[in-house]
């Protein structure tokens, strides 16, 4: 965060990923996308699908504020009887960061408002370990946990009386652990513009979104590679 007046750093990035098309599915896509992540001298950010502030300007501790969109999968009603889409919603919140040693931080954040209802209440903590292996090369691991609030799981997981399926029975959730994710990493740095990125993440649900009968498997493995150029 000592960045100089005025500067920013800029980084454009093209990813592969393979992952479920859902969480708790059984059926998988490939996709490709761009991400862009950037930071500037006054403390905003973004990060892929995340624009914030950080308030402080200590490198050891980091904290702010940020504002992001979460994905439900809400069951409507066509012509054609009822399907599944995906629903947008925003959630808005803060997060602190320590880092603990040169390679290794622990994290935190809690966001709100990210559900159909608009009080969907989420905890993430997190903890980032890597280290250089060789010149230009590291690797490391993340791991995350997720608590979440009946209204975060609701739409996903629940099964409400209107949406009762042949085969699929009622089903309420309870506030707890939703999921807990961890994988390795490794980076290798191209260039002075160029890195490329490799990440396997391992993922499983836990607790009423593992139970629900809308899961079909609740754990599953997310394959990510990426290019990023750095302005």
């Amino acid at each position: 965060m000592n960045m100089p007046e005025g500067s920013k750093d800029v980084y454009l990035s093209l990813g592969v990923a393979n992952s479920p098309t859902a969480e708790g599915s059984a059926q998988r896509e490939t996709y490709v996308a761009p991400l862009i992540a950037a930071q500037f001298a006054n403390g905003v950010f973004i990060d892929m699908n995340t624009v914030g502030i950080r308030l402080s300007r200590q490198p050891e501790v980091q904290y702010g504020l940020q504002v992001a969109p979460t994905v439900s999968r809400v069951r409507v009603r066509t012509e054609r009887g009822s399907e599944r889409r995906r629903k947008i919603t925003p959630e808005a919140g803060a997060f602190v960061r320590y880092n603990v040693i040169q390679g290794v931080n622990v994290r935190a954040s809690l966001m709100y408002g990210g559900s159909i209802d608009h009080r969907g209440l989420r905890l993430r903590l997190g903890s980032t370990a890597g280290m250089p292996i060789a010149e230009h090369h590291n690797i490391g691991i993340d791991m995350e946990a997720t608590y979440a609030n009946r209204s975060a799981l609701q739409a996903d997981f629940a099964v409400p009386p209107g949406q009762v399926e042949a085969g699929v029975p009622l089903y309420a959730v309870r506030s707890g652990l939703r999921d807990v994710q961890i994988g390795p990493y490794w980076s290798w740095q191209l260039s002075t513009k160029y890195t490329l990125t490799t990440l396997l993440r391992h993922g499983r649900l836990h607790g009423s979104a593992a139970a629900s009968p809308r899961t079909v498997r609740p754990g599953a493995v997310t394959a990510l590679t990426m290019l990023t150029y750095q302005f």
